[in-house]
């Protein structure tokens, strides 16, 4: 009997957008405070990514961390409820995440159990992963603007690795 091979490891990570972002203004706006106050923050050492906009859980977790208790009191309890919805967000994605590499594990192993051959049915997962990405984006980005972004093409087919008996 001839040996079947191995599903292939689950997906590496591909590249992902970074955690919610937004401009300084649109940040000034979400924390009750003005641009001033944001421009303030920033040149204490409130983190700023290379273009310019502030990666929201970062940016809450520094003012969190750095404003005084009692100055800063509303605006520290505005920091705690953005650092929960971006641990909301994020969580949704890895579960997201998790669905398209469960497709495409599951087409990969259908596919060889239907008598495809390991190319095949790495390119079966490729097409599984790349349309169910496309399916739940839309719900991503209706949450909170984090969409997954598409699998490299052949991901899987690079991952199938043929056995020698």
């Amino acid at each position: 009997m001839a040996r079947r091979a191995p599903p292939p490891p689950p997906l590496p990570e591909w590249e992902a957008p970074p955690a919610y972002t937004m401009a300084k203004g649109a940040f000034a706006k979400e924390m009750e405070v003005t641009p001033a106050a944001v421009s303030q923050w920033v040149a204490r050492g409130l983190p700023v990514r290379p273009d310019g906009l502030l990666d929201m859980g970062a940016a809450a977790k520094w003012l969190r961390d750095n404003l005084d208790p009692m100055n800063g009191f509303k605006t520290r309890a505005e920091a705690g409820d953005v650092l929960r919805y971006v641990a909301v967000l994020s969580s949704e994605r890895r579960l997201a995440r998790g669905g398209v590499e469960a497709a495409a594990a599951a087409a990969h192993e259908a596919g060889l159990a239907a008598g495809l051959d390991g190319a095949a049915a790495a390119r079966l997962a490729d097409a599984v992963a790349l349309s169910t990405v496309e399916r739940v984006n839309p719900m991503l980005v209706d949450e909170g603007n984090l969409p997954l972004p598409a699998p490299p093409v052949g991901l899987w087919e690079r991952a199938e690795i043929p056995l020698t008996v």
